[in-house]
């Protein structure tokens, strides 16, 4: 018992008394499980006005710095601005509530998805798992973190109580799919991913995600229907380039792929890069992944976790590159 009222006095630690402030901050949370694109503006918005509201209220700073950086990576907030403004959120939270939950696992968000201080990153999701080991926020954090240093057992175990605590978290399942994918087991990847887009259908990357999975079975066809479902143009664009390479179809690779450069190329450099790496142009793969360095591109963050990379391993540049984002620290 003196576990659980533990847990729950961590729980409570730097929430608000304001009720105008908590109907905000609810409002905002609600948007932020739904976990798709267009709803992140406003959700920033909402957890904007708590803060200005009360200033005190340690939690809703840390979600708009988790915001914040979820909006960038799904390529709904410019990169620079949302990292900057996160990182002040999220020191805001923790110097009220050096204890706080939230606050720690806000800052591995930070530390994972931008600064990439994976030693760092760690520190803080286990400090949050330390104050409360049966925290959904502080497990899915570290099933993302695991997963990114390449530790897909670890991640998986994480992924995998996340969602016996919390089973109507779609993000809880989408992070549990791509675990499964790395470790090849597919038609559990299948069903995760599936269930993710049963919770929050308009999520971005979910369907391109699904369709990467029916074309490692072979279901093509299948694969293509999903691709074209996606939401985000970025995430469309990508899966059709590595589908028709995959599927012997040069022309149209080139064309999705031309088409993602044209459209997205500012905010989309991994995604190309990833293209290149499947299609096995490493000199293009590897300029593309240095755009996307110099652009914080979040989506990094995850370069050394996935199969996508394997035509590139063997390149002498690979081990440098993953040097230079300090996988090796």
């Amino acid at each position: 018992m003196r576990g659980v009222e533990a847990e729950v006095a961590a729980a409570a630690k730097g929430r608000s008394g304001n009720a105008e402030a908590h109907r905000l901050y609810l409002q905002a949370k609600f948007l932020m499980n739904r976990h798709a694109a267009v709803d992140f503006s406003k959700c920033i918005e909402y957890l904007r006005q708590v803060v200005a509201i009360d200033a005190d209220n340690a939690v809703a700073w840390a979600a708009l710095s988790h915001a914040l950086i979820t909006a960038a990576d799904m390529v709904a907030a410019p990169v620079e601005e949302s990292a900057s403004e996160a990182l002040i959120a999220v020191k805001c939270a923790l110097a009220m509530e050096p204890e706080l939950v939230d606050g720690h696992v806000a800052m591995c968000t930070y530390q994972t998805m931008h600064a990439w201080d994976w030693k760092g990153a760690v520190i803080s999701v286990q400090r949050a798992l330390q104050i409360a080991p049966n925290d959904v926020g502080a497990l899915k954090e570290a099933a993302r973190l695991y997963f990114a240093l390449g530790q897909s057992h670890v991640a998986l175990g994480y992924a995998e109580r996340a969602i016996e605590l919390d089973p109507l978290n779609s993000i809880c399942y989408r992070y549990l799919a791509s675990t499964l994918g790395v470790l090849g087991r597919l038609a559990d990847a299948e069903i995760a991913i599936r269930k993710a887009l049963e919770l929050s259908p308009a999520a971005p990357s979910l369907r391109f995600r699904l369709a990467f999975i029916l074309d490692r079975f072979g279901r093509h066809e299948e694969a293509f229907v999903e691709a074209n479902r996606e939401h985000a143009d970025w995430g469309r664009y990508f899966m059709l380039g590595v589908l028709h390479f995959r599927n012997g179809n040069l022309a149209e690779s080139d064309r999705a792929l031309n088409t993602l450069i044209e459209r997205c190329g500012e905010a989309a450099a991994i995604q190309i890069a990833m293209t290149y790496c499947v299609r096995g142009e490493a000199d293009h793969a590897f300029e593309w992944l240095e755009r996307a360095y110099l652009q914080r591109d979040t989506g990094l963050s995850y370069v050394k976790s996935g199969w996508l990379t394997h035509p590139i391993q063997n390149d002498p540049r690979w081990p440098v590159f993953l040097k230079k984002m300090g996988f090796d620290a």
